[in-house]
């Protein structure tokens, strides 16, 4: 199970590792990746180290390339308590791994909930907990997500589309700015 992102009090990573002790208390053998830096990173270490997860958990710091990490996680969860259009969500559905993401502006511009990730409050380390347990539990779930998510990407978030969406904009601004219309093919002031 992995996050990837700025170690800070927004993206909620110490819900995620309540979360993490939550599992343990029960049983679940799952691992945690976390990477990233920030001013949180000392404040994680800590609870980490006396909560005894770090048999669980790894903080593994900022990391060039992702890929790796990516190819290795079955789950990945944003626990961000407000977010803006997250491009890392994008990335883990691209390598169609099911996404845990809570319920903010940005993530749920993405994630529609049970169809491509689950949404979750934010600040709700049960939440979390629940989620992870249901997709550790339901196989099925964890590859229908996946493929979901990886499906929306491919159709919605391709750099291509992403470029065409630019364009467009970019030429509206234009001709509103210089009054521009177009005649007969060609651009000519509106007069």
């Amino acid at each position: 199970i992995g996050t990837i992102g700025r170690l800070h009090y927004q993206k909620g990573i110490r819900y995620l590792l309540e979360s993490a002790l939550d599992l343990k208390y029960r049983g679940l053998k799952a691992k945690f990746v976390i990477i990233g830096k920030g001013d949180q990173w000392s404040e994680l270490k800590t609870f980490i180290d006396m909560k005894d997860l770090s048999d669980i958990v790894e903080l593994k710091g900022e990391k060039m390339d992702i890929d790796p990490y990516l190819k290795s996680f079955d789950i990945f969860i944003l626990p961000s308590l407000y977010e803006g259009f997250s491009n890392v969500i994008l990335e883990a559905m691209s390598y169609e791994i099911p996404i845990i993401g809570t319920n903010v502006s940005g993530t749920n511009e993405i994630i529609k909930n049970d169809i491509s990730g689950i949404l979750i409050e934010p600040k709700s380390h049960e939440e979390i907990t629940a989620a992870v347990v249901k997709l550790i539990k339901n196989h099925k779930l964890r590859e229908r997500l996946g493929k979901s998510g990886r499906e929306l990407v491919q159709k919605k978030f391709t750099i291509q589309k992403t470029v065409n969406k630019l364009e467009s904009i970019f030429s509206r601004i234009v001709l509103n700015h210089c009054n521009l219309k177009q005649r007969n093919g060609k651009w000519k002031k509106n007069l």
